[in-house]
């Protein structure tokens, strides 16, 4: 850990960017925990349907790579910051989408904003804490996004919705919180000097964090070149596949099968309950 920032301090920055992660999962997963519904309001087929509940992976990793090479040079503080206020933006166009073309322009956009999220406090763990402490702070994000997840099904569906009106206003006022979220984290960050502990830590210099073509092509080749971070991107793409396509499509089925709408999200989010036993 820094030694200008206290053990303390440097837990409730985790803590805080953590809410950025929590939001943004309940607004991703807050389409799928609606999509019946949306399905009939707009007039979805069956394949627009699926585009949309897999569109945020779909943006997620072609740009990964480029957003972690950005947040390694620019800094967590202000690229967590950038990041909710995108996918707070984003939630908000959802709330008047009016056909399939809207809603997966939105919808992508959320996927750029999740980006610097997911990639953001994994730096600012690294920023803030020693390699051989990063595990316990890591699985405080962790957690973090697994209860904005479960809030989409259990909370956001059954009790927030019906409470707002409706999935458009839920949408709409969900957006406006995490814009709001990502305004404060940038206050916070500021104050605690994120981003100039990030370049403090990297020991980095004028030209290693800049945005050339030259350095972008220089890391670019180390990251597609180095093995294990080939395996890695292959285990993060079948997770992100098979995991977020089944949370995306489990209350849909289950409502088909006879299931009422909050017994179906309330099921799904006990496989957001075991991910959380996991994390621990």
């Amino acid at each position: 850990m820094t030694a200008r920032m206290s053990r303390h301090r440097a837990y409730a920055a985790v803590v805080v960017g953590t809410g950025g992660y929590t939001c943004l999962m309940f607004i991703w997963f807050s389409l799928p925990a609606s999509l019946s519904t949306i399905i009939a309001d707009l007039g979805l087929s069956g394949t627009q349907a699926g585009v949309v509940a897999g569109a945020v992976p779909l943006t997620y990793i072609p740009i990964a790579l480029f957003t972690g090479l950005v947040i390694d040079r620019v800094g967590p503080g202000r690229s967590l910051a950038a990041g909710v206020l995108i996918y707070g933006i984003a939630q908000i166009g959802r709330s008047f989408a009016v056909g399939f073309p809207s809603l997966l322009a939105a919808t992508l956009l959320i996927g750029v904003g999740a980006t610097a999220i997911t990639f953001g406090l994994p730096k600012l763990v690294s920023v803030l804490f020693p390699p051989d402490e990063t595990g316990f702070p890591s699985s405080i994000y962790l957690v973090g996004a697994s209860a904005g997840t479960a809030g989409a099904f259990a909370v956001g569906r059954p009790i927030l919705s019906p409470l707002l009106g409706g999935w458009r206003e839920l949408f709409f006022w969900s957006g406006i919180v995490a814009i709001g979220y990502g305004l404060l984290w940038f206050v916070v960050a500021r104050r605690l000097r994120i981003d100039a502990r990030n370049r403090a830590a990297n020991d980095a210099d004028a030209a290693d964090s800049s945005l050339s073509l030259a350095a972008i092509r220089r890391d670019l080749a180390l990251v597609l070149t180095h093995r294990e971070l080939q395996l890695v991107v292959v285990i993060g793409t079948m997770y992100l596949l098979i995991a977020h396509g089944m949370q995306g499509w489990l209350p849909t089925l289950l409502e088909a099968r006879g299931y009422s709408p909050d017994r179906a999200g309330r099921t799904t989010s006990l496989l957001v309950a075991a991910n959380v036993v996991g994390v621990l």
